[in-house]
């Protein structure tokens, strides 16, 4: 759910503390740093998607510096990144089926803000790529994101 609603990367996801959590339910928004990049991100959620966060972090009772996702329990340990990637890549192929993998809602986000004319600096901003190219090459026009482009 958070990646379908934020595009973070999974390594990205370990470090979502309780504290962004009650920042995101109180102001709909919060901060991440990419472990990939190092880059500061502010990411924005949806009334549709505080209500899902809510229904997932119901108490407001949690140790704001503990982790969301822990290790074998420990609010203070998180996974290792290859072995979260492992264990949601392989949830996601039982569940939505064999094409689909951690990345997929991170290149679905970008793909559907490309094809609502969202200015690609925009999108390379809020998704923590350094390089404009690299958010080129996740976008994906089909054929009707052409047409609605031309057709005046």
């Amino acid at each position: 759910m958070t990646l379908y609603y934020s595009g973070l990367r999974v390594n990205e996801i370990t470090q979502i503390k309780f504290s962004s959590i009650s920042q995101i339910i109180k102001s709909g928004e919060t901060v991440v740093v990419s472990h990939k990049t190092k880059m500061e991100r502010v990411l924005y959620f949806s009334e549709s998607a505080i209500k899902e966060i809510k229904k997932y972090f119901p108490y407001t009772e949690y140790e704001l510096n503990n982790y969301c996702i822990t290790s074998w329990g420990n609010p203070k340990k998180t996974f290792h990144e290859i072995s979260l990637i492992q264990l949601v890549n392989k949830y996601m192929k039982q569940v939505l089926g064999a094409g689909y993998t951690s990345h997929s809602f991170r290149q679905g986000l970008i793909t559907e803000m490309g094809s609502r004319s969202v200015n690609p600096k925009i999108i390379q901003s809020f998704i923590g790529h350094k390089n404009i190219n690299t958010t080129l090459g996740y976008i994906k026009p089909t054929d009707e994101d052409i047409k609605r482009a031309l057709v005046r």
